[in-house]
């Protein structure tokens, strides 16, 4: 189908999300695997300028999240919001603490993170995982002070 339509890797909803986006959100590894070697952008953004990355990250898919990052997206993606997908993994919509924290740590161990970055709002990610969790803070001050 994407050798008759190849417009569909680029076809998005009323909010912007792709297919590669969906399947960041929804952790379809496989899918996502296909769409980034069938050439979906890996840089998409939505209207809220989140990348896949940013949905993955959202909901603590970090196989998902590794398979991006071995990608080389941009680990510092700021959305409208200037929030990053470290903001996003710490504040992160997955109940799941273990799933959470490897996000993070996968984020963390990305060449070229920085961990600095303040949202729109004002908050680095080490102040939201202040707020957050004593184990992300641990890991977060780790990270940044090797």
């Amino acid at each position: 189908m994407l050798k008759e339509s190849p417009d569909l890797l680029s076809s998005c909803d009323e909010d912007g999300y792709t297919a590669l986006h969906r399947a960041a959100y929804n952790d379809h590894l496989e899918a996502l695997s296909f769409l980034l070697e069938s050439g979906a952008d890996s840089e998409a953004r939505t209207k809220q300028g989140w990348t896949p990355l940013h949905s993955a990250a959202n909901w603590g898919n970090y196989e998902i999240v590794g398979r991006l990052i071995s990608h080389g997206v941009d680990v510092n993606a700021r959305s409208t919001g200037c929030v990053t997908p470290l903001h996003l993994a710490i504040n992160s919509q997955c109940e799941n603490a273990e799933n959470v924290f490897h996000t993070i740590r996968y984020l963390l161990q990305a060449p070229g993170i920085d961990a600095s970055i303040p949202s729109g709002s004002g908050d680095t990610p080490m102040e939201l995982a202040r707020r957050t969790s004593e184990a992300i803070y641990t890991l977060l001050n780790d990270r940044i002070n090797r």
